[in-house]
């Protein structure tokens, strides 16, 4: 998997946009806080090719969201952040990335330990779409 796979998947179409469901927070460290998105069937596509191509596939559910802290957060943490946080209606993403990552990653030093694999820019859709 690479630049060959995630230029078929960029050619799919411009930037993908989807629509946020809310701020949510979990004790999983790459998921301390996040935005939450609903699904779309361009990301579902993308996401089924992408786990197709992996060595060896693997069995994902994808549950779209855009992490905004690692680590751990306090109750009264969460509270201001959920507080100061303008919830988007749609977010805008401009580019794909495949990242190997290790089986758990639960550490800072687990996340230096990621390898981009490929990268790719979405192309901006017009404004009016």
């Amino acid at each position: 998997m690479g630049t060959r796979l995630l230029a078929e998947a960029a050619g799919q179409g411009g930037e993908l946009r989807l629509s946020c469901t809310g701020l949510d927070f979990s004790e999983n460290f790459t998921k301390a806080c996040y935005l939450a998105f609903e699904s779309a069937s361009r990301l579902e596509s993308l996401s089924e090719m992408l786990r197709q191509n992996s060595r060896p596939p693997e069995r994902y559910h994808l549950k779209p969201h855009l992490s905004l802290f690692y680590g751990k957060l306090t109750r009264e943490n969460r509270q201001r952040i959920r507080g100061m946080v303008d919830l988007p209606e749609i977010v805008r993403f401009g580019g794909l990335a495949a990242v190997c990552t290790p089986a758990s990653t639960k550490s800072s030093r687990d996340v230096l330990r990621w390898q981009l694999l490929a990268s790719r820019e979405l192309k901006a859709a017009p404004e009016n779409s």
